[in-house]
């Protein structure tokens, strides 16, 4: 791993005296006029010009828009790169969050590495455990994009040692019928993105079809596997001395190591966690908030519509109160009683108003009732029934409270969607993303800290409301 430092060598007071002056001037005069220009340009600041950019990849975008402070890693990079074009790659794994979250990462190290990221495909309904390295590649090996019964007719492909599924067809037929993969541009706005990495889609986990899309003829030679033995393994630091000592990594590596690669195909098995890149320079921090966090939010028309006929019908966006409380597994459910208890002191604290009414709790809600009482209106996004005994004191205290089930006509259009594929009705998989775009929507945010969930709603309520920056409420055991 190397590290640079920029040094002098001054001979004399007087010139180490000029060069400590002249150098920050140069470099901040240099500064201020390439982030004039990007910040006023209209293809970098206007997010309603979607016109794709021409990309060349022999160019090195990053350093060129976003790298004011050039240092010498950069300028290194640039000399002896070679201009041919390389790749990066990743192995998804969890929930749609976390795979979300590895996504993020992903797109930062293409586009600082100046490599074409192979995308994977998001894994919808199972949830893949991570595991290390090869087991990792293996497990996802048996996802297919494109299903048929026939798949399972020899069943000895799952074994009794797989912690998937166990050895029989109808096992196999079951484990076939869990999931969905589906490209990222499917669900996310990809567009703007794309104006600064360059990606190709993966379809599978195939590493043969892989290697064919890459013309990958010796993938010992030609590909580079950082190895993780844990989940947190490697971090990643933009400066020669990252300045962040509390991680949960076991190690820390250069990102300009990463940049010196030659092999043709940069291949991690995972890159999930939200701390797994410490960035302290200004031009990748920039990236990083003004492109990739500002940018890669839900796109998928039909998710979004329907979204939108919901948040209508609770007043508007930013006229009712968001919430997303996760309360139905591991330590949430056990704690659930003292977390609703925590958030209906929140919410009393910033004076959400209410007014117990008998007439409307208990009965079915109604948008008429709510609207002659002073009572708030609120979305609640939630893994728990709405009879759940924990939530009655929630309902008894804000009775103009509605869920997603409350709106099953304008729920209708998600029962068209089918994923081309495999046939999969996706119905199902985009129910939550719905209830989160709703809940982010809300004039104010309360969410569920420790859960990915409630942290991209309240970026996206960052993002869509000036006035909030919304609140993860402690779950209970913290009480």
């Amino acid at each position: 791993m190397k590290y640079y430092y920029i040094g002098d060598s001054s001979r004399n007071a007087l010139w180490h005296t000029l060069k400590k002056c002249l150098y920050p001037a140069i470099l901040l005069a240099f500064s201020i006029a390439i982030y004039t220009k990007v910040l006023f340009s209209k293809d970098y600041n206007t997010l309603t010009d979607t016109t794709p950019l021409e990309i060349d990849f022999s160019e090195d975008l990053q350093t060129k828009i976003f790298h004011p402070n050039i240092s010498k890693c950069t300028l290194d990079f640039i000399k002896h790169e070679n201009r041919q074009e390389k790749f990066l790659t990743y192995l998804p794994h969890s929930g749609f969050h976390n795979q979300r979250i590895s996504l993020t990462n992903a797109i930062f190290l293409a586009w600082y590495t100046n490599r074409t990221l192979i995308l994977p495909p998001t894994i919808l309904g199972r949830k893949i455990p991570w595991s290390p390295n090869a087991a990792l590649m293996s497990s996802l090996a048996r996802f297919k994009a494109h299903k048929d019964s026939s798949d399972c007719d020899d069943s000895n492909d799952f074994d009794d040692s797989d912690d998937l599924v166990e050895n029989s067809k109808e096992k196999c037929l079951r484990f076939t019928a869990s999931y969905t993969l589906l490209r990222w541009d499917e669900i996310l706005d990809m567009e703007y993105i794309e104006r600064y990495v360059r990606i190709r889609n993966r379809e599978d986990f195939s590493s043969t079809n892989l290697y064919t899309m890459l013309n990958i003829t010796n993938p010992q030679t030609e590909i580079y596997y950082p190895t993780e033995a844990t989940r947190y393994d490697y971090q990643f630091f933009d400066e020669s001395t990252p300045n962040d000592s509390v991680t949960p990594f076991s190690r820390r590596a250069s990102l300009c190591s990463l940049r010196e690669r030659k092999e043709k195909l940069i291949h991690f098995y995972s890159v999930y966690s939200s701390k797994r890149l410490t960035l302290n320079l200004w031009g990748n921090k920039r990236f990083k908030e003004t492109v990739i966090d500002r940018h890669l939010v839900f796109g998928n028309p039909v998710l979004l519509d329907v979204a939108n006929e919901i948040t209508k019908k609770l007043g508007g966006s930013g006229q009712y109160v968001g919430i997303h409380l996760r309360a139905g597994d591991h330590g949430y459910k056990k704690y659930k009683k003292e977390t609703i208890q925590i958030l209906i002191e929140a919410m009393e604290k910033d004076e959400i108003l209410s007014e117990t009414n008998s007439e409307i709790y208990g009965s079915e809600m109604s948008f008429s009732k709510c609207a002659s009482s002073n009572n708030q209106k609120i979305y609640l996004a939630t893994d728990i029934e709405k009879h759940d005994k924990a939530l009655i004191p929630f309902f008894s205290k804000y009775p103009c409270t509605f869920i997603l089930k409350n709106f099953t006509d304008q729920l209708s259009p998600l029962k068209k969607m089918i994923n081309s594929r495999d046939g999969t009705n996706l119905y199902n998989h985009f129910i939550p993303m719905v209830d989160l775009v709703i809940a982010a929507k809300g004039g104010k945010f309360y969410g569920t800290n420790g859960s990915t969930f409630s942290y991209y709603a309240q970026h996206l309520h960052q993002l869509w409301t000036i006035e909030d920056p919304g609140q993860l409420i402690d779950i209970g055991h913290r009480y």
